[in-house]
């Protein structure tokens, strides 16, 4: 069960990560080419206020997905740490010959 469990966490990370990377990926080259287009097809004054809060909107979301990522494995070593020992099993006691 904690194996399924992992690979899910696991697969969704990898989802998230791939999604944000490519729409940061996006924005970068949205701003490359609003940099090199004449300014009489698109006027850079247009461009920058709409991609600039998309840009710190991912990147931060990058860095709450890391943090969370972060946090999340400290709990679970902190969990283990916690955990007391397994008790032992009771000994028969051995019956004495007179």
């Amino acid at each position: 069960m904690e194996d399924e469990k992992q690979k899910l966490i696991n697969w969704i990370l990898k989802i998230a990560v791939g999604s944000l990377a490519s729409i940061m990926i996006a924005v970068v080259i949205a701003l490359i080419v609003a940099l090199f287009v004449p300014n009489e097809m698109v006027d850079n004054k247009d461009i920058f206020p709409i991609i600039g809060p998309a840009f710190n909107t991912v990147i931060g979301a990058f860095v709450g997905l890391l943090g969370g990522l972060s946090l999340s494995n400290g709990e679970k070593k902190e969990e283990k740490k916690d955990e007391p020992p397994a008790p032992e099993a009771p000994t028969e006691p051995e019956d004495e010959i007179a």
